[in-house]
């Protein structure tokens, strides 16, 4: 993608336009994009001081604040998703209030999910503590999610997305309680595994895998949906992988490559080192427990690294050169997920050096 030319049409754009909101705050996601945050926050403030209406820009200023780790302002900015226009296929008329934390111990509360599934798995976390304010807690959820979500501590019921809804007296969309709970960095709930499992599940996978004593298994995930849309940018092909696939033979590659993985390892000339059973993998509770029984995994920025994470599995995670907030910046720990290790691209589409510690991470593995 060629942010330094929407940068250049940007600019010139407010030569002719100067005060236009939404020039000022496309020119600040081109900034954003080139890892330039500073001044893609600059451009979002000039966009709300022309017009303070401007959701995206509220928006995309959250997302900024976020990435920097500045949460109080990020959190609150980033509540105008919901009057956006990416946002408003999503926005529904809610009968009942919605809960700002306050301890409601008579009350139901309903949290429903609202984006992707590695928005939920990560926030996810939240629903432990939101149950200890209210008498009974509800959650709205994918079906792929409902049965994996209905073992976090204090969730009494889940509903799958599009059946009706039991009597509720508030409600919350998922990445909202975040905010309420007025997270910052030094009090993110990172205690892990807070998702549980299935035993029979773990055992099933665990006779499956026959596992060896000698043996590393590793988990490897390597694209993400094609319908999000900063996807080309977090995802690798098979190709890029393929020096892993030459290295120690205690290491055993399991896909958890769901999307597109079949074909990718059969055309893929190491396909006999990479096991692949996702055919068997229907909802995330299936992922869950086969992920269980991996020593590592490796991921792009997709569910499968909150999902890992969210287990307390080893992780190692690939990233572009800019990655979205959650990430934060210049970082190789991950204050949401102590078990994972993240790896950043040094420029823009280059997996090279990112590949090359992987391999570094794995040997050691195998050493240990």
């Amino acid at each position: 993608m060629h942010f330094e030319d929407a940068v250049s049409n940007y600019i010139q754009a407010l030569k002719i336009a100067p005060n236009e909101s939404d020039v000022h705050s496309n020119l600040g996601v081109a900034y954003q994009e080139m890892g330039k945050v500073d001044k893609a926050i600059s451009c979002y403030q000039k966009a709300i001081e022309l017009d303070p209406q401007n959701a995206e820009a509220h928006r995309n200023l959250g997302m900024a604040h976020l990435q920097l780790g500045a949460f109080e302002s990020g959190w609150k900015e980033f509540e105008w998703r919901w009057k956006t226009s990416h946002f408003s296929p999503l926005l529904r008329n809610w009968s009942k209030p919605q809960w700002q934390g306050q301890d409601e111990t008579n009350q139901t509360l309903l949290v429903h999910c609202e984006q992707g599934f590695g928005d939920t798995l990560q926030f996810a976390r939240y629903l432990s503590l939101a149950a200890k304010k209210v008498k009974k807690l509800i959650v709205e959820a994918p079906k792929e999610l409902a049965e994996l979500l209905s073992r976090i501590e204090g969730v009494d019921e889940v509903i799958i997305h599009g059946m009706p809804i039991n009597k509720f007296d508030l409600q919350i969309p998922m990445l909202s309680l975040s905010y309420v709970f007025n997270t910052t960095l030094e009090n993110i709930p990172s205690t892990v595994p807070y998702l549980q499992i299935c035993e029979n599940k773990v055992q099933k996978w665990s006779d499956r895998l026959a596992k060896k004593d000698d043996e590393v298994l590793v988990g490897l995930a390597w694209k993400g949906s094609k319908a999000h849309q900063r996807n080309i940018l977090r995802s690798l092909d098979l190709i890029s992988l393929q020096d892993l696939f030459g290295m120690d033979q205690r290491l055993r590659f399991v896909s958890l490559q769901k999307d597109g993985g079949a074909s990718d390892i059969a055309s893929h000339s190491w396909a006999g080192r990479i096991l692949d059973l996702t055919e068997e993998l229907t909802t995330f509770d299936d992922t869950a427990a086969l992920v269980s029984n991996l020593d590592i995994v490796v991921t792009p920025d997709t569910a499968i690294a909150h999902l890992s994470g969210g287990l307390g599995v080893q992780s190692v995670l690939m990233l572009p050169f800019v990655s979205e907030w959650r990430w934060l910046q210049d970082r190789s720990d991950c204050p949401w997920y102590p078990n994972t290790k993240l790896i950043r691209q040094h420029e823009h589409g280059s997996w090279g050096v990112v590949v090359a510690e992987v391999e570094n991470i794995l040997l050691e593995t195998v050493k240990i």
